[in-house]
């Protein structure tokens, strides 16, 4: 079996004329990527596929988690047994995936990983825990936004790898001296 970087490696013929003509189309001799049928790059760099295929992992990873919180989040307010022992094997898949992405990641980026499976971590511990404690339910309540700021770092992540412009975030801090209004 060929890998990624060796696709396309053996000359191509393209036919340049129209067919039953009767004239021979040209051969074009192309090494290494893989080609469309004009003979041009479809992907120029190799490490692309790499970066896509970090990427793809890390979204199966992100709704893995998502997936997991869901079914035992206070939108499920009866999970059972199953629920959550499916829930926990989700989390893990997740952080398979991730183990598998971290090594191709930059610090920073390893750094913004973290980030996102602390958060989540946290999130589905809290929701998972029992107690009825006034601070337990805060937390419990708070839980789903650690979930959602997670989900949009895992889109930074992403967009990061692929390099992407990173959006900022949502709400975003004005330089602004208090009690001036700018025009």
């Amino acid at each position: 079996m060929q890998s990624i970087a060796n696709v396309g490696s053996s000359p191509i013929t393209i036919a340049t004329s129209a067919p039953g003509s009767g004239t021979q189309g040209t051969v074009v001799s192309k090494q290494g990527g893989i080609w469309d049928i004009s003979g041009q790059p479809i992907v120029s760099d190799p490490g692309q596929y790499r970066k896509q295929y970090d990427a793809d992992l890390l979204r199966e990873a992100e709704y893995f988690a998502q997936d997991a919180f869901r079914k035992v989040s206070p939108f499920n307010p009866n999970p059972t047994a199953a629920d959550r022992a499916t829930a926990q094997q989700e989390m893990q898949a997740a952080d398979q995936l991730r183990n598998q992405v971290e090594q191709d990641l930059d610090p920073s980026q390893r750094q913004l990983l973290e980030q996102i499976r602390g958060e989540e971590k946290q999130a589905f511990t809290d929701v998972t825990t029992p107690g009825g404690s006034f601070l337990g339910n805060i937390r419990r309540d708070f839980a789903v936004t650690k979930m959602i700021d997670a989900a949009n770092k895992s889109n930074q992540l992403d967009d990061s790898i692929l390099g992407r412009p990173v959006a900022p975030p949502p709400f975003p801090i004005l330089n602004v001296p208090f009690g001036k209004i700018a025009q």
